[in-house]
Protein backbone atom coordinates (compact mmCIF):
# COMPACT_ATOMS: atom_id res chain seq x y z
CA UNK A 1 0.00 0.00 0.00
CA UNK A 2 0.86 3.58 -0.42
CA UNK A 3 0.05 6.74 1.48
CA UNK A 4 -0.81 9.98 0.38
CA UNK A 5 -0.72 12.58 2.84
CA UNK A 6 -0.44 15.69 3.91
CA UNK A 7 1.02 17.33 6.75
CA UNK A 8 0.09 18.84 10.49
CA UNK A 9 2.89 20.40 12.77
CA UNK A 10 2.92 20.48 16.75
CA UNK A 11 3.85 24.04 17.51
CA UNK A 12 5.76 24.33 20.38
CA UNK A 13 5.87 27.50 22.40
CA UNK A 14 7.73 27.92 25.47
CA UNK A 15 7.16 32.07 26.71
CA UNK A 16 9.02 33.15 30.38
CA UNK A 17 7.60 36.23 32.28
CA UNK A 18 11.13 37.80 33.01
CA UNK A 19 14.29 37.23 30.81
CA UNK A 20 16.38 36.97 34.03
CA UNK A 21 15.51 34.43 35.31
CA UNK A 22 14.55 32.30 32.36
CA UNK A 23 14.71 28.54 33.20
CA UNK A 24 13.75 25.34 31.06
CA UNK A 25 11.99 22.92 33.07
CA UNK A 26 8.92 20.73 31.47
CA UNK A 27 7.55 17.81 31.11
CA UNK A 28 8.93 15.36 28.21
CA UNK A 29 6.52 15.25 24.91
CA UNK A 30 3.83 12.19 24.85
CA UNK A 31 2.88 11.49 21.51
CA UNK A 32 -0.51 9.54 23.28
CA UNK A 33 -1.67 12.75 24.77
CA UNK A 34 -0.05 15.55 23.53
CA UNK A 35 -1.34 15.30 19.94
CA UNK A 36 -4.70 15.79 18.50
CA UNK A 37 -5.03 13.06 16.74
CA UNK A 38 -8.57 14.10 14.99
CA UNK A 39 -6.25 15.84 12.96
CA UNK A 40 -5.50 12.78 11.08
CA UNK A 41 -8.76 12.92 9.56
CA UNK A 42 -10.66 12.34 7.02
CA UNK A 43 -8.87 9.30 6.11
CA UNK A 44 -9.73 8.04 2.79
CA UNK A 45 -8.64 4.22 1.32
CA UNK A 46 -9.16 4.05 -2.89
CA UNK A 47 -10.23 7.41 -2.61
CA UNK A 48 -13.20 7.18 -0.64
CA UNK A 49 -13.72 8.33 3.21
CA UNK A 50 -13.31 5.71 5.71
CA UNK A 51 -13.51 8.16 8.57
CA UNK A 52 -13.76 12.03 8.72
CA UNK A 53 -14.36 14.17 11.47
CA UNK A 54 -16.85 17.42 10.84
CA UNK A 55 -14.69 19.54 12.99
CA UNK A 56 -11.22 19.23 10.79
CA UNK A 57 -11.84 20.88 7.31
CA UNK A 58 -10.81 18.44 4.77
CA UNK A 59 -8.69 20.88 2.50
CA UNK A 60 -6.32 18.36 0.93
CA UNK A 61 -7.20 16.89 -2.79
CA UNK A 62 -7.49 13.79 -1.17
CA UNK A 63 -6.67 9.87 -2.82
CA UNK A 64 -8.20 9.76 -6.49
CA UNK A 65 -6.55 6.76 -7.57
CA UNK A 66 -7.81 3.32 -6.21
CA UNK A 67 -4.65 1.21 -6.74
CA UNK A 68 -1.55 2.06 -7.04
CA UNK A 69 1.95 0.86 -7.81
CA UNK A 70 5.10 1.64 -6.34
CA UNK A 71 8.71 0.97 -6.61
CA UNK A 72 11.38 1.37 -3.88
CA UNK A 73 14.78 -0.25 -3.49
CA UNK A 74 12.84 -3.46 -1.57
CA UNK A 75 10.75 -4.02 -5.22
CA UNK A 76 7.91 -2.55 -6.71
CA UNK A 77 4.84 -3.09 -4.77
CA UNK A 78 1.20 -3.43 -5.70
CA UNK A 79 -1.65 -1.78 -3.59
CA UNK A 80 -4.41 0.45 -2.66
CA UNK A 81 -4.09 4.42 -1.56
CA UNK A 82 -4.74 5.21 1.52
CA UNK A 83 -4.83 9.31 2.14
CA UNK A 84 -4.65 11.37 5.75
CA UNK A 85 -2.97 13.69 7.47
CA UNK A 86 0.50 12.96 8.49
CA UNK A 87 1.36 13.86 11.75
CA UNK A 88 5.03 15.51 10.65
CA UNK A 89 7.08 17.50 12.58
CA UNK A 90 8.01 18.97 16.33
CA UNK A 91 8.78 23.03 16.03
CA UNK A 92 9.56 24.52 19.11
CA UNK A 93 9.28 27.76 19.42
CA UNK A 94 11.35 29.22 22.79
CA UNK A 95 12.34 32.39 24.00
CA UNK A 96 15.40 30.60 26.19
CA UNK A 97 17.96 29.82 23.69
CA UNK A 98 18.64 25.96 23.17
CA UNK A 99 15.32 25.10 25.64
CA UNK A 100 13.75 22.03 23.93
CA UNK A 101 10.50 21.70 24.94
CA UNK A 102 10.21 18.05 23.27
CA UNK A 103 12.71 16.82 26.01
CA UNK A 104 11.98 19.27 28.95
CA UNK A 105 15.13 20.72 29.44
CA UNK A 106 18.25 22.37 27.67
CA UNK A 107 20.08 21.17 25.30
CA UNK A 108 23.21 23.37 24.86
CA UNK A 109 24.64 27.10 26.22
CA UNK A 110 22.61 29.80 26.15
CA UNK A 111 25.89 32.28 26.05
CA UNK A 112 25.71 34.89 23.13
CA UNK A 113 21.96 33.91 21.98
CA UNK A 114 19.85 36.09 21.34
CA UNK A 115 16.49 36.17 24.58
CA UNK A 116 13.08 35.80 22.83
CA UNK A 117 11.33 39.14 23.19
CA UNK A 118 7.53 40.71 23.08
CA UNK A 119 7.12 44.27 22.77
CA UNK A 120 3.45 45.16 22.40
CA UNK A 121 3.60 48.85 21.51
CA UNK A 122 0.88 50.21 19.90
CA UNK A 123 3.15 51.99 17.25
CA UNK A 124 5.73 49.17 16.55
CA UNK A 125 5.08 45.80 18.12
CA UNK A 126 7.69 43.42 17.71
CA UNK A 127 8.78 39.89 19.04
CA UNK A 128 11.25 37.70 18.50
CA UNK A 129 11.54 33.94 19.32
CA UNK A 130 14.36 30.68 18.60
CA UNK A 131 12.88 27.85 16.60
CA UNK A 132 13.81 24.28 16.56
CA UNK A 133 12.97 21.40 14.11
CA UNK A 134 12.14 17.95 14.64
CA UNK A 135 11.49 15.58 12.09
CA UNK A 136 8.28 13.68 13.85
CA UNK A 137 6.55 10.71 11.97
CA UNK A 138 4.00 9.53 14.97
CA UNK A 139 2.73 6.86 12.79
CA UNK A 140 6.04 5.38 12.65
CA UNK A 141 6.73 5.48 15.87
CA UNK A 142 3.56 4.23 17.62
CA UNK A 143 3.58 1.02 14.86
CA UNK A 144 0.50 2.71 13.14
CA UNK A 145 -0.29 1.55 9.44
CA UNK A 146 2.80 -0.96 9.61
CA UNK A 147 1.82 -2.09 6.04
CA UNK A 148 2.40 1.38 4.50
CA UNK A 149 5.47 0.21 2.24
CA UNK A 150 6.13 3.72 1.11
CA UNK A 151 4.93 5.88 3.70
CA UNK A 152 7.88 8.42 4.78
CA UNK A 153 10.74 6.99 7.40
CA UNK A 154 12.45 9.40 9.84
CA UNK A 155 13.97 9.24 12.83
CA UNK A 156 13.18 11.75 16.15
CA UNK A 157 15.96 14.18 16.05
CA UNK A 158 16.41 17.77 16.03
CA UNK A 159 17.58 19.12 12.73
CA UNK A 160 17.61 22.54 12.84
CA UNK A 161 18.59 24.88 16.24
CA UNK A 162 18.43 29.24 15.08
CA UNK A 163 20.41 29.77 17.86
CA UNK A 164 23.56 28.61 15.11
CA UNK A 165 22.55 30.56 12.55
CA UNK A 166 23.54 33.70 12.17
CA UNK A 167 20.52 35.32 9.56
CA UNK A 168 17.85 34.60 12.37
CA UNK A 169 18.54 37.26 14.45
CA UNK A 170 19.60 39.81 11.25
CA UNK A 171 17.31 40.29 8.76
CA UNK A 172 19.49 41.49 6.28
CA UNK A 173 21.11 38.74 6.11
CA UNK A 174 18.16 36.97 5.82
CA UNK A 175 17.16 39.27 3.03
CA UNK A 176 20.14 37.43 0.95
CA UNK A 177 19.24 33.91 1.21
CA UNK A 178 16.29 34.23 -0.61
CA UNK A 179 15.59 37.19 -3.31
CA UNK A 180 12.24 36.71 -3.49
CA UNK A 181 12.21 38.99 -0.73
CA UNK A 182 12.62 41.87 -3.31
CA UNK A 183 9.76 40.85 -4.40
CA UNK A 184 6.76 40.15 -1.84
CA UNK A 185 8.29 42.60 1.03
CA UNK A 186 6.28 45.28 -0.15
CA UNK A 187 2.83 47.11 1.07
CA UNK A 188 0.93 45.50 -1.78
CA UNK A 189 2.13 42.37 -1.12
CA UNK A 190 1.10 42.75 2.36
CA UNK A 191 -2.12 43.37 1.87
CA UNK A 192 -2.77 40.66 -0.61
CA UNK A 193 -2.27 38.56 2.90
CA UNK A 194 -6.01 39.73 3.97
CA UNK A 195 -6.94 37.92 1.71
CA UNK A 196 -5.40 34.22 2.33
CA UNK A 197 -6.60 34.83 5.93
CA UNK A 198 -10.36 35.71 4.66
CA UNK A 199 -10.11 31.86 3.18
CA UNK A 200 -8.17 30.63 6.43
CA UNK A 201 -11.65 31.44 8.23
CA UNK A 202 -13.89 29.20 6.59
CA UNK A 203 -11.86 26.30 5.50
CA UNK A 204 -15.12 24.80 4.69
CA UNK A 205 -15.24 26.51 1.33
CA UNK A 206 -11.76 26.39 1.20
CA UNK A 207 -9.98 27.21 -2.36
CA UNK A 208 -6.43 25.58 -2.29
CA UNK A 209 -5.37 27.51 -5.58
CA UNK A 210 -6.06 30.57 -4.65
CA UNK A 211 -4.76 29.91 -1.20
CA UNK A 212 -1.82 28.53 -2.14
CA UNK A 213 -1.22 31.55 -5.11
CA UNK A 214 -0.32 33.75 -1.86
CA UNK A 215 2.34 31.79 -0.97
CA UNK A 216 4.59 35.03 0.94
CA UNK A 217 1.28 35.06 3.67
CA UNK A 218 1.31 33.43 6.81
CA UNK A 219 -0.78 35.66 9.10
CA UNK A 220 1.25 38.75 8.23
CA UNK A 221 4.18 38.17 5.28
CA UNK A 222 6.58 35.41 5.75
CA UNK A 223 9.55 37.66 4.79
CA UNK A 224 12.33 37.82 6.11
CA UNK A 225 12.57 34.60 6.87
CA UNK A 226 14.03 35.13 9.74
CA UNK A 227 12.53 35.32 13.87
CA UNK A 228 11.02 38.93 14.72
CA UNK A 229 7.68 39.14 14.05
CA UNK A 230 5.33 42.51 13.82
CA UNK A 231 3.08 41.01 15.87
CA UNK A 232 2.54 41.39 19.63
CA UNK A 233 0.54 38.25 19.91
CA UNK A 234 2.64 35.60 21.16
CA UNK A 235 0.92 32.31 19.85
CA UNK A 236 0.40 34.11 16.59
CA UNK A 237 4.24 34.90 15.74
CA UNK A 238 4.86 31.54 17.20
CA UNK A 239 3.14 29.71 14.89
CA UNK A 240 4.16 32.39 11.91
CA UNK A 241 7.62 31.96 13.30
CA UNK A 242 6.85 27.61 12.57
CA UNK A 243 5.12 28.77 9.01
CA UNK A 244 8.58 30.11 7.87
CA UNK A 245 10.59 27.18 8.75
CA UNK A 246 8.55 25.02 6.85
CA UNK A 247 8.46 27.87 4.09
CA UNK A 248 12.16 27.74 4.48
CA UNK A 249 12.67 24.00 4.40
CA UNK A 250 10.81 23.20 1.33
CA UNK A 251 13.03 25.69 -0.35
CA UNK A 252 15.76 23.94 0.64
CA UNK A 253 14.36 20.30 -0.56
CA UNK A 254 13.81 19.24 3.12
CA UNK A 255 10.69 19.01 3.37
CA UNK A 256 8.92 16.83 0.06
CA UNK A 257 5.43 17.20 -1.09
CA UNK A 258 4.31 13.86 -0.76
CA UNK A 259 0.68 14.73 -2.39
CA UNK A 260 2.64 15.60 -5.51
CA UNK A 261 2.71 12.01 -6.87
CA UNK A 262 -0.46 10.47 -8.35
CA UNK A 263 0.81 7.06 -6.55
CA UNK A 264 1.74 8.39 -3.64
CA UNK A 265 4.56 6.80 -3.68
CA UNK A 266 7.32 8.93 -2.48
CA UNK A 267 7.58 12.67 -1.84
CA UNK A 268 9.06 15.21 -4.35
CA UNK A 269 10.67 18.67 -4.25
CA UNK A 270 8.77 21.36 -5.43
CA UNK A 271 10.00 24.95 -5.34
CA UNK A 272 7.57 27.02 -3.14
CA UNK A 273 5.70 25.86 -0.55
CA UNK A 274 1.90 24.50 -0.33
CA UNK A 275 0.12 26.06 2.42
CA UNK A 276 -2.93 24.20 1.91
CA UNK A 277 -0.89 21.03 2.66
CA UNK A 278 -0.33 22.32 6.43
CA UNK A 279 -1.98 22.55 9.26
CA UNK A 280 -0.91 23.27 12.69
CA UNK A 281 -1.25 22.44 16.06
CA UNK A 282 -0.66 23.77 19.96
CA UNK A 283 0.79 20.85 22.19
CA UNK A 284 0.62 22.34 25.45
CA UNK A 285 0.26 24.11 27.77
CA UNK A 286 -2.94 23.47 26.95
CA UNK A 287 -3.27 21.70 23.35
CA UNK A 288 -5.88 22.88 20.75
CA UNK A 289 -8.79 20.82 19.89
CA UNK A 290 -7.62 20.42 16.11
CA UNK A 291 -5.43 21.26 13.73
CA UNK A 292 -6.08 24.95 12.36
CA UNK A 293 -4.73 26.69 9.15
CA UNK A 294 -1.69 29.33 8.28
CA UNK A 295 -3.90 32.60 8.56
CA UNK A 296 -6.73 31.53 10.77
CA UNK A 297 -7.75 33.59 13.73
CA UNK A 298 -6.16 33.14 16.66
CA UNK A 299 -9.47 34.35 18.08
CA UNK A 300 -10.33 31.01 16.84
CA UNK A 301 -7.59 28.77 17.82
CA UNK A 302 -5.66 30.17 20.48
CA UNK A 303 -8.76 31.74 23.43
CA UNK A 304 -7.27 30.23 26.50
CA UNK A 305 -4.77 28.27 25.38
CA UNK A 306 -1.70 30.62 26.92
CA UNK A 307 -3.12 31.08 30.68
CA UNK A 308 -0.70 33.03 33.24
CA UNK A 309 1.37 30.54 34.54
CA UNK A 310 4.43 31.58 36.95
CA UNK A 311 6.54 28.82 34.68
CA UNK A 312 5.40 29.94 31.49
CA UNK A 313 7.69 26.40 30.04
CA UNK A 314 5.14 25.91 26.88
CA UNK A 315 5.11 22.95 24.19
Amino acid sequence: MSAKTASFVLLGLLAVSTPALATCNGTIFNPVTDIAWNGLFPIRVGGFAVATNSNVPDGAQGTVNPICTCTTTSGTFIGTQIGFWDVAYLVEVVDDPYCSTVVGTTVGSAGGSHQGTNDKSVTAPRTFKQVHWWPFNAIQLLGMLTGLSCVQQVPLQMTYLSEIDPSWTEDWLAMLKDPKVFLVANPAADIACGAKNAIAQVPGSFFPSVYDSLFWCAWDNIYPLAGHSSTPHNLTASAQVVARQIYTNTEWGTVEDFTADSQGCSGQIIPVWKSSQWRFQLAKPIKTATPFWAGESELIWDSGKAPAYNDKNFL
